[in-house]
């Protein structure tokens, strides 16, 4: 649980009381005051640099753009990126436990290399990173290639690093809770000299858990030192690094179960004919044994410089390496006899990023006017090499009544059936520029273009036993090679109706090239997208409380997911459509008292190819999230504070893409979530307790287009406690 309190995510207020105040300044004597603190609760920040690689209010930006602070992050308990969600109205869920961040905006799937950036940097998706050396997330809704090069139009998550400070402070956390939950965390920084040239950060954190499921639960361990190395006035150097140990019982759910009497008769497929398993909340459809290790290390140096005609150099330099190591027991589909086809899966998976980036930017005059120019070029090499085992599970296997003693563990190659082994290298750069020029008065136009470029090369091999049993002497297939480039434009104008009051409009183009392999052979075609919106963006309350209003319409081309028959290999879905209305509010309404929301009314769905009309796997119709806090700033309860949260999704549904005669629709319904907490703050002390799920509503999600496996269950009602103290 990611804590506050940082020297961005807090505001310190300091309260003087004493008890011969009033006498002591009628007598003219001197009197020791007492110094109090209470430390306030932030949901609103007003810049956020991730749509425009510049640093601008959030009023200005002609997009959606979501800032959530370290305090909303904590009071919304946000513990993974997956958990977006809770905060984002539009968003779906998965609540997939294997390892694999998803995140659903405007009903679109966004997983791959640039579902998730790191202080900008593309991020691969194979591990769900730990949230203590982040100190706020910011999302950017549509498209974002014109910046962050080749992405999807659903839009980027860009996690912020905790920055070295000029003083010193520090902060230990302890949690302890329900299943068996403990962690703590550290976090240090300060100068490292008198002279304040150099200055450093240190986060680490250790979890222990165990699982509400009938799985083994997940040990994480995770570093982050950054040492920032001020060279002048003007010139500043930071490297960083952060490393993680992941070890967990990975989830995969189960698929639905076939009431009918002929799944082959096209005429039974209907949505009537499948439900959820009739199984114990933590049946996780796992084998006791299942077991994943992930090791992650990212290494960041950034120089920036600051010319004297205001100009800005950033450079930034990245290195990143995954690798894991997977063996476990997953269950598909149940048929109307309560018979569970089941999987053996063990993978081995190496992820390596080289990624650079250079960007300048500053303002020009130009025709009595300042405008300002922003140009950036990026490389990036991506290396993925996964070798995959597979075997088919037991006869007669039912999810209803699982038996072990018929699935022995399985922890090497020799145990499996057939394996596939795959290699991807990949190049992708571009360059782009853009321009906020400013005409006249209030009113600002941005254009942006980007040359993008992807080069991908896969190969694979496969075989079965007994070839399995030397599989290194199989050779690999000749390597595919997909080549593409294209340009993309992003464009908007805001214009400020009032001081406190803009409307802008935004269009947006996307490019992404997947390379995915098809199993019939040959690699998918890129991905692309278009996106517009239109809105509202403003201050109320004297600045205190900001609130946008955005009407939007996207669609993406050639959308892939996973082939659920075929480990390693992809699907091409067809068309797809989002469009609808969203509104958000965030910031203080008085001394104390801080709130959040977002409402959206969403319609996604699939307009082409074989699933035209199928609504989007886990897009609601309608979604609500609202959060507040008070917090107490005088008298006798000064420090002490109160939280809650509603989250409420509807009309979500998935569908079967693959496995059946015809497409099959699947009603997931909708769920409301309550989480509430208790807290007391003051001075160098915080104590809290915080329930998530309180109502401990139970319902089911899938993590990608498909009913035949991956249904996940909610986590049930959870009560964490926990105690920090800050130097």
């Amino acid at each position: 649980m990611i804590k506050k309190h940082s020297a961005l995510g807090a505001v310190g207020m300091s309260l003087y009381v004493g008890a011969g105040l009033a006498n002591a300044a009628a007598d003219g004597e001197k009197s020791e005051l007492e110094e109090v603190v209470v430390r306030a609760t932030q949901f609103k920040f007003a810049d956020a640099e991730s749509a425009l690689k510049m640093p601008l209010s959030l009023k200005d930006t002609p997009q959606s753009v979501k800032v959530i602070t370290q305090d909303l992050l904590d009071f919304a308990s946000i513990t993974s990126f997956e958990d977006i969600y809770k905060v984002d109205a539009s968003g779906g869920v998965s609540h997939a436990r294997d390892g694999f961040p998803r995140n659903y905006y405007r009903g679109f799937l966004q997983q791959g290399i640039n579902a998730i950036k790191v202080d900008g940097f593309r991020m691969t998706a194979n591990i769900d990173m730990d949230l203590s050396p982040f100190e706020r997330f910011e999302v950017v809704k549509g498209a974002t290639s014109t910046l962050y090069g080749q992405n999807s139009i659903s839009g980027t998550l860009n996690a912020i690093s905790k920055a070295p400070t000029d003083e010193f402070g520090a902060e230990l956390d302890l949690e302890y809770g329900s299943y068996e939950h403990r962690r703590v965390q550290a976090d240090v920084h300060g100068p490292i000299d008198d002279a304040g040239r150099f200055s450093y950060r240190l986060v680490g954190a250790a979890q222990d858990n165990d699982s509400y499921l009938d799985v083994d639960g997940s040990r994480v361990r995770a570093l982050a030192p950054t040492l920032k190395y001020q060279i002048d006035e003007d010139t500043s150097l930071t490297a960083r690094v952060i490393y993680q140990k992941y070890v967990y019982s990975p989830s995969f759910g189960f698929g639905a179960q076939f009431i009918g009497t002929d799944d082959s008769d096209p005429d039974q497929l209907i949505s009537s004919n499948f439900v959820v398993p009739r199984t114990p909340r933590d049946r996780s459809g796992g084998a006791p044994w299942n077991h994943t290790e992930k090791e992650a290390t990212f290494a960041q140096t950034v120089l920036e410089h600051s010319f004297e005609n205001s100009w800005q150099l950033r450079g930034n330099v990245q290195y990143q390496k995954v690798t894991g190591e997977a063996d476990a027991f997953q269950t598909w589909n149940t048929d109307q006899a309560g018979d569970t086809f089941a999987y053996l899966y063990g993978r081995e998976q190496e992820n390596e990023v080289y990624a650079a980036e250079v960007n300048l930017f500053g303002d020009v005059e130009a025709f009595g006017r300042r405008h300002t120019l922003f140009f950036g070029a990026d490389y990036a090499e991506l290396n993925t090499d996964t070798l995959d085992f597979g075997q088919a599970g037991p006869a007669g296997f039912s999810i209803f009544h699982p038996d072990w003693s018929n699935v022995p563990v399985h922890r090497s190659a020799a145990d499996y059936d057939s394996f596939t082994d795959s290699e991807n290298r990949r190049e992708i750069s571009g360059v782009t520029a853009q321009i906020l020029a400013r005409p006249i008065d209030d009113l600002t136009i941005s254009i942006g273009a980007r040359y993008s470029r992807d080069q991908t090369r896969n190969r694979f091999r496969r075989g079965d036993v007994p070839e399995l049993q030397d599989y290194a002497a199989i050779p690999y297939q000749a390597w595919t090679e997909l080549k593409a480039s294209e340009v993309t434009m992003q464009g908007g104008v805001t214009y400020a109706l009032t001081p406190r009051l803009n409307i802008y409009g935004s269009y947006g183009e996307t490019f992404e090239p997947r390379g995915g392999l098809l199993f019939s052979g040959g690699l998918a075609g890129p991905e692309e997208g278009k996106a517009y919106e239109v809105g509202v963006k403003g201050d109320a309350l004297n600045g205190r409380m900001f609130y946008s209003a955005a009407v939007f319409d996207m669609r993406r081309t050639n959308i892939q997911q996973r082939d659920p028959a075929h480990p390693g290999f992809v699907l091409p879905l067809g068309t797809q459509r989002s469009r609808g209305v969203e509104v958000e509010f965030q910031g203080t309404v008085l001394p104390g008292w801080e709130v959040f929301g977002s409402v959206a009314w969403l319609e996604a769905e699939f307009i082409e190819g074989q699933y035209a009309g199928f609504q989007s796997a886990n897009a609601p119709d309608f979604g609500l999230s609202l959060f507040t806090s008070y917090q107490f700033q005088e008298g006798s309860l000064r420090g002490v504070g109160v939280g809650a949260g509603v989250v409420r999704k509807s009309g979500m549904e998935t569908f079967d893409a693959a496995n059946y005669a015809r497409p099959v629709a699947f009603d997931l319904g909708g769920f409301t979530e309550v989480d509430l907490r208790l807290f007391y703050d003051r001075d160098r002390w915080r104590y809290e307790i915080a329930a998530t799920n309180l109502l401990d509503t139970k319902y089911y999600r899938s993590y990608s287009e498909a009913m035949w496996f991956g249904l996940q269950v909610n986590p049930p009602r959870q009560v964490i406690g926990s105690v920090s103290y800050r130097w």
